[in-house]
């Protein structure tokens, strides 16, 4: 169901530039890395049209509309500053029993069954930084997963105030096969 609205608009984007993109495929992908949030689903394809788009590799709507620009559309929308991004850090900092309830669970990778009425879990749900899935919670989408892994493995470095305005860090691994920050 939910495919077939958010494949109908790119349908509709299809029929408007004729970029001979695989309809179903990148929408599936943006899907993927979105869960169909609103903003996310909107800047991602913003960000390829308009940012991706008319670069050597990417000159025109054609060759922009294929899934490594997804990808790379994904990787700027994490480094960018935003207000979606903000808002969320903001809550992080406003509400320590979320940003406990959010490390145990990318961190620790505990399983945190749902419960109505406790704060943090409702707090997370109304944010929207998580979903229910099975009676438990599960972060809502991999933009925000990879935007908190971020942030945690950042914040040994870095504090809150860096990360609210645009300073941004990410995580790779390195030859040892340890997660180590990326040199600049």
């Amino acid at each position: 169901m939910l495919l077939s609205l958010k494949t109908k608009i790119h349908f509709e984007y299809e029929d408007d530039y004729k970029t001979g993109m695989a309809v179903v495929r990148i929408s599936s992908l943006i899907y993927d890395y979105t869960s169909g949030y609103p903003f996310l689903v909107s800047r991602i394809c913003n960000l390829i049209d308009e940012r991706i788009q008319g670069i050597r590799e990417y000159p025109d709507r054609r060759s922009a509309w294929a899934e490594d620009c997804v990808r790379e559309a994904v990787k700027l929308l994490l480094a960018e500053p935003n207000a979606l991004f903000g808002s969320l850090l903001n809550k992080l900092e406003d509400y320590p029993e979320l940003n406990e309830m959010l490390r145990d669970l990318l961190l620790k990778r505990k399983e945190i069954p749902y419960v109505m009425g406790i704060h943090s879990i409702e707090m997370a749900l109304l944010l929207g930084f998580v979903k229910k899935e099975q009676n438990t919670v599960v972060i809502a989408n991999r933009i925000f997963e990879t935007l908190l892994y971020n942030l945690f493995l950042a914040s040994p470095y870095l504090d809150y105030y860096h990360l609210k305005r645009g300073y941004t860090v990410s995580f790779s691994f390195n030859k040892n096969k340890r997660i180590g920050r990326k040199p600049e």
